[in-house]
């Protein structure tokens, strides 16, 4: 793995040693949502591993997503991985600088408690099929999209 960085997330697979990058999750290759310190901490929040779902509604962007690191203790909600980044309509997202984020506005509904047992490793499908099971009991992405509309 010469020359692989990988960033320790709070998800992670504890079946796998430190020092096994498939311990974490894969932020290029995984689209997750960081919850920042003290949003993490409040009752009723989520837990890591939770599925939710993200729109960019200048972009016409949606993305499914789970919950996989807890940030900075007075950070502002909206610090994702490159994947989700990516799926939301950024482009070459820099993570250091910021750069190449999606612009507009993104809405996020996570839906909390609704993490698998294990909560990590999953596939792109599990979280996409799991992600997309629990917006369809909520009606759907028309739903989501007339609530984001009303922000």
């Amino acid at each position: 793995y010469k020359g692989y960085l990988i960033s320790q997330t709070s998800l992670k697979d504890k079946s796998k040693s430190d020092l096994d990058i498939n311990k974490y999750v894969d932020s290029t290759q995984v689209p997750y949502l960081v919850f920042p310190g003290k949003f993490s901490t409040v009752k009723g929040t989520g837990l890591m591993g939770d599925f939710g779902y993200a729109i960019n509604l200048d972009a016409n962007k949606i993305a499914p997503f789970i919950v996989a690191d807890i940030g900075p203790p007075n950070a502002h909600l909206g610090e994702m991985s490159i994947a989700l980044a990516n799926a939301l309509g950024g482009t070459n997202p820099n993570p250091r600088t910021g750069s190449g984020t999606p612009k507009g506005k993104i809405v996020y509904v996570i839906f909390p408690y609704s993490r698998s047992a294990p909560a990590w490793p999953l596939t792109q499908d599990e979280i996409q099929s799991n992600a997309t099971s629990l917006l369809s009991t909520i009606g759907g992405e028309k739903v989501l999209r007339i609530c984001a509309d009303v922000l």
